[in-house]
């Protein structure tokens, strides 16, 4: 049963991104949003941790607005990280069989 993982918080303001990442199995997909969008900028450690979950053949997307309104360029993301609006946002809910939000 493949799961959403939605996450709002960077590395260093909680706890919850490490458990977020230990907790994805195969399949699963991660939504980045708010503050969590600056752990998928190229460049940064916890990029480099994100691409090895993508490598497990999960999918990883980031929130275009949440970058946006940081002033955060789409060019700026790391390899293997999927740009999506609030429209790709609704697909992606409705494409996993549940979603868990890490705050």
């Amino acid at each position: 049963m493949p799961v959403l993982h939605l996450l709002n918080h960077t590395p260093r303001g909680s706890e919850s991104f490490a458990r977020c990442l230990e907790s994805m199995a195969e399949g699963d997909g991660l939504l980045l949003i708010e503050d969590a969008v600056y752990a998928a900028l190229s460049g940064t450690p916890s990029a480099g941790e994100l691409r090895a979950v993508a490598a497990a053949r999960n999918r990883c997307f980031v929130l275009k607005s949440d970058l946006e309104s940081r002033a955060l360029s789409v060019r700026r993301l790391a390899e293997g990280f999927e740009c999506v609006d609030f429209a790709g946002f609704v697909d992606l809910v409705a494409k996993y069989d549940a979603s868990i939000s890490w705050g």
